[in-house]
């Protein structure tokens, strides 16, 4: 009995809506172009770590992810592919455009650094269950259009695996993932 005078009210407001939206108004949408990135757009990983991670563009926004020949996955998981997208600093969540890199910077953490690291996370991730400081760790710090960055810690078992933990700023559990090189 009121679902129509209640249907037609919507539909009148979603119309009116519509009207006062015009062309000259932002809609808050920006793209990147992949095919020919604008000027201040990261091009590609660092070497060290473009041996498990590249960079990849979509129309919304930059994200890095695991390189041809090698494997990213969660702890739990074997489904869900996991990647670093330009937007993950904290700062720069629900802001409006497209999210790209600006910039990478990779240092080589000593073995006393990366073990400090390594205790760190053991107490602070659940998901992060290694025994022993990585061989190598080595921290990718990805700065984004905004200015925002997001700290990426690749700790290589070895030359062929290990593990990603990303701080964007606080290392989350759900930022854990694995990393192997397909045989």
């Amino acid at each position: 009995m009121f679902v129509r005078p209640l249907l037609g009210v919507v539909l009148s407001l979603a119309a009116a809506g519509a009207l006062a939206h015009s062309e000259s108004e932002d809609p808050g949408y920006a793209m990147l172009d992949c095919e020919h990135p604008a000027e201040g757009v990261a091009k590609s990983i660092p070497a060290p770590i473009a041996g498990p991670a590249h960079l990849q563009c979509t129309p919304a926004f930059q994200q890095i992810v695991a390189s041809d020949g090698w494997t990213w996955r969660y702890p739990g998981s074997f489904f869900e592919r996991p990647f670093i997208p330009a937007y993950a600093p904290m700062l720069s969540r629900g802001m409006r455009g497209a999210r790209y890199f600006a910039g990478f910077e990779t240092l080589e953490l000593k073995d006393d650094e990366a073990r400090e690291h390594h205790d760190r996370f053991a107490k602070a991730l659940p998901t992060y269950r290694e025994k022993a400081p990585p061989a190598r760790m080595l921290k990718l710090v990805a700065t984004n259009d905004l200015g925002h960055e997001v700290d990426a810690f690749f700790g290589f078992r070895s030359e062929r695996d290990g593990w990603v933990v990303i701080c964007a700023p606080d290392c989350a559990p759900e930022n854990m993932f694995l990393f192997e090189k397909a045989e």
